[in-house]
């Protein structure tokens, strides 16, 4: 309401959201909002997961699968095998996961793996390790097993694809992991464990969504004035009103209509002196199909989210119901 209000006063001084304009539009609101609009929130304890009601777990995983997806491909893994001779194998393993709803975790190792034959052991020497994580205040977490208890994360974005914690680190380097659980800041270089944590770190935030469920269709022509496609997106109705006197019409106008008393002369009359305007515009999510820039790489149809930024607007027909509340009769 206050963005209708300063628009209108920006384009004409004297012009006013009218009183059951007011009303109207906040209604709309609220219904949006209702209709629309999800809140969700992040639970807070120690472990993330473990906390919050079922509602509220999975909307902290939705948001942060977006969160885990998005990572930078350095993040996402540092895994690599760097040599390998015959036997004789280094690996380079390390990432950085969510492991829970408020903090991130890094892990890091390099080791030496022996490869001998059955029926002796391979043999894993730790070469390098080190750890951090970003918390919100130091409580000496755990670096090891990682996300999901260790069996990683699983990407919806890829198919379902499951990706071990830290870029696989325990299947690459299990001795040197370990290390990284009870040694993160490498205390044979003076490192102490407390530096590994860095505080302050808040985690995900609660946020807004299209609520699930509510599928919002993707751009469709407007319907009939009893339902303009009301699936599509939320509808906002503006009302204003002046003051007839105050209006730039012809008799108000200088020069324009003819003197008083005159045969052109026109007078200006309208219901309480007032003339009124009003148009509706509705809210749509729309990611282009047929630009390469916004194509999606799958070729599936995107719905409306707030994650999104495909969000559009467009003048419709204002709905019978909105012209009923708002006083006014077609003829």
């Amino acid at each position: 309401i206050l963005v209708a209000r300063d628009i209108v006063k920006r384009n004409s001084a004297d012009a006013a959201l009218s009183a059951v304009g007011a009303g109207v539009l906040t209604s709309q609101l609220v219904t949006a909002n209702n209709n629309f609009l999800q809140s969700y929130r992040i639970p807070r304890s120690r472990g993330g997961g473990a906390g919050g009601s079922a509602q509220d777990r999975r909307g902290a995983d939705r948001f942060r699968n977006v969160v885990m997806q998005s990572r930078d491909p350095f993040s996402w893994s540092r895994s690599d095998h760097d040599l390998n001779l015959f036997l004789i194998k280094f690996n380079q393993s390390g990432g950085t996961d969510m492991v829970d709803y408020d903090r991130w975790v890094a892990a890091d190792a390099m080791g030496l793996e022996v490869n001998l034959p059955w029926p002796l052991k391979d043999i894993n020497i730790p070469l390098g390790w080190g750890g951090a994580q970003a918390v919100q205040r130091y409580q000496q977490q755990r670096f090891m097993p990682g996300f999901a208890n260790g069996s990683g994360w699983v990407s919806e974005f890829n198919n379902n694809r499951r990706y071990r914690p830290y870029g696989n680190i325990r299947g690459e380097n299990r001795a040197a992991s370990s290390m990284v659980d009870s040694d993160p800041n490498v205390s044979l270089d003076n490192g102490k464990k407390r530096d590994a944590y860095f505080t302050g770190y808040q985690g995900l935030r609660d946020y807004d969504d299209v609520k699930s469920g509510q599928g919002l269709r993707p751009y469709t022509e407007p319907g009939s004035r009893a339902d303009p496609a009301k699936n599509t997106g939320p509808i906002f109705t503006v009302h204003v009103e002046t003051d007839v006197a105050k209006a730039r019409t012809s008799a108000a106008i200088d020069g324009i209509g003819g003197p008083a008393g005159s045969p052109m002369a026109m007078e200006d009359k309208a219901a309480g002196g007032k003339i009124s305007a009003y148009a509706s515009g509705q809210v749509y999510f729309n990611r282009p199909p047929n630009y390469a820039l916004f194509k999606r790489g799958d070729n599936r149809l995107e719905v409306g989210n707030l994650f999104s930024p495909y969000w559009q607007a467009r003048l419709i027909d204002t709905p019978d119901s909105v012209e009923v509340l708002l006083g006014i009769t077609r003829l």
